[in-house]
């Protein structure tokens, strides 16, 4: 009777099973929000921020609102990139079928960081209510750090020996 018991659960289990893979997979917080970085890397020197622009498009059927961002990084790049976060000019909901284009966020590199190449993500949160914080939609960034380039002391003075120069030239002319 027993091993009776556990067959019919065995098959009952298989049943459900196959009846579950058969119905289509709605996932708890659809994504409704296309979201994307143009250029998705950007160059600068330590020490400095950088501004990344993007489209957010609310592809639902109701108002979404965007309540946060969360940011990611990669090993290298932890200790010497910073978010500002949203920039203040973000939507705070977008309604049903509409786009915000413009800045996103900011990322600020720590002075003297080394020249390189450095990643991140940056996910975006929110709902169909203020408080929700489910992410709605990730892109990948980077950030290129190029050094900074100080032109050496006999550079200024050539320089300025070339003005002197043709100083000389122009007031010789004149007279």
């Amino acid at each position: 009777m027993r091993l009776m018991t556990i067959m019919n659960r065995t098959a009952l289990s298989t049943a459900l099973a196959a009846i579950l893979c058969a119905l289509p997979l709605t996932a708890a917080h659809a994504q409704s929000l296309a979201y994307t970085l143009s250029p998705v890397t950007l160059t600068t020197q330590s020490g400095s921020t950088v501004n990344f622009q993007g489209t957010l498009t609310n592809t639902g059927n109701s108002t979404l609102f965007l309540n946060g961002i969360d940011f990611g990084y990669d090993a290298n790049s932890t200790n010497v990139l910073t978010d500002t976060g949203f920039d203040a000019s973000v939507p705070f909901s977008l309604a049903a079928g509409d786009s915000y284009t413009g800045n996103i966020f900011g990322i600020t590199v720590a002075a003297g960081t080394p020249a390189g190449l450095y990643n991140g993500t940056a996910t975006i949160q929110g709902g169909t209510d203020s408080g929700a914080t489910n992410p709605l939609g990730s892109q990948a960034f980077h950030v290129g750090v190029v050094p900074v380039v100080v032109p050496e002391a006999g550079t200024f003075v050539m320089g300025l020996v070339g003005l002197a120069g043709g100083a000389i030239a122009l007031r010789r002319r004149r007279s």
